[in-house]
């Protein structure tokens, strides 16, 4: 498995050239768009590697399911009723998607709008205790050493 990850990684890494580091988001716009990896855990606990696969980046978007995870710990019928499931087709970024009023089935939970919304339902009594639990179960799904995370400068 790992020679066939390492040939995919080679034969795609030519098309890092063709497009360009985001620059909208000042943690994105530190990528190295010649940096391309690639990890894969399969069920039974193999773990396969390729290319620069240990370096650390950031997760950005990513991080949704996981704030829709702790989310949860509300139930589910507390997280709908704040978030809908609509899909928006406007930009990830967008505050509102319409001109109409902003309602809660207008917040997804995989757009912005709906994962600040969603930050709102993590238990905790400061902005520090929410960001622990995210930060802890972030770390347990992935697995890895507390010491590699850091938040963005």
């Amino acid at each position: 498995m790992d020679a066939l990850l390492e040939k995919l990684v080679e034969e795609n890494r030519p098309f890092t050239r063709e497009g360009r580091v985001a620059g909208y988001i000042p943690e994105l716009a530190k990528a190295d768009r010649d940096e391309l990896g690639i990890c894969v855990v399969s069920s039974d606990g193999r773990i396969s590697s390729a290319g620069e696969y240990r370096r650390t980046f950031t997760i950005q978007s990513n991080i949704k399911p996981i704030l829709l995870l702790l989310a949860l710990d509300n139930g589910e019928d507390t997280v709908r009723a704040r978030a809908g499931v609509e899909a928006t087709g406007k930009p990830f970024d967008a505050i509102n998607y319409t001109d109409q009023a902003l309602l809660s089935e207008h917040l997804n939970p995989m757009v912005n709008m709906g994962a600040i919304l969603l930050c709102t339902l993590i238990h905790g009594t400061s902005y520090s205790q929410r960001l622990e639990r995210l930060l802890e179960l972030t770390r347990r799904l992935a697995e890895v050493e507390t010491s590699i995370y850091r938040l963005a400068d």
